[in-house]
């Protein structure tokens, strides 16, 4: 008959549970690695493409600011040169007025003062 030793038999068994639960540890530990690495780029992907949608509307919004200040600063520099045209003109018919008293010279000057003190 055949005599078994029990401690081999035992220490076999053992050895091949330990082993196969440290097998399934680490293949659990590969799956969670791997479905990581998919949902990692997905997760990562979603903020790039908000801050890429972030910067093309904060570029479109400065480049709306800049052309309202262009806007401005042609509508200042066309008032600016009106108010000139005004008193240069108030200044003109002011000195026709004093060289040459008639009621012409007074009338334009008039209007042409009024128009630069409205402004």
């Amino acid at each position: 008959m055949i005599e078994l030793n029990y401690l081999k038999v035992g220490l076999t068994i053992f050895i091949s549970i330990f082993l196969s639960l440290l097998s399934y540890h680490f293949f659990e530990k590969y799956l969670l690695v791997t479905k990581q690495e998919k949902v990692t780029p997905v997760i990562y992907q979603q903020p790039n493409d908000f801050s890429k949608t972030a910067l093309q509307i904060q570029k479109q919004s400065l480049e709306q600011i800049k052309q309202i200040r262009e806007l401005n600063k042609e509508e200042r520099n066309r008032i600016n040169s009106i108010r000139r045209t005004n008193d240069e003109t108030c200044q003109y018919w002011r000195s026709q007025y004093q060289k040459n008293y008639n009621d012409y010279n007074r009338s334009q000057m008039q209007s042409a003062c009024s128009r630069a003190a409205n402004d």
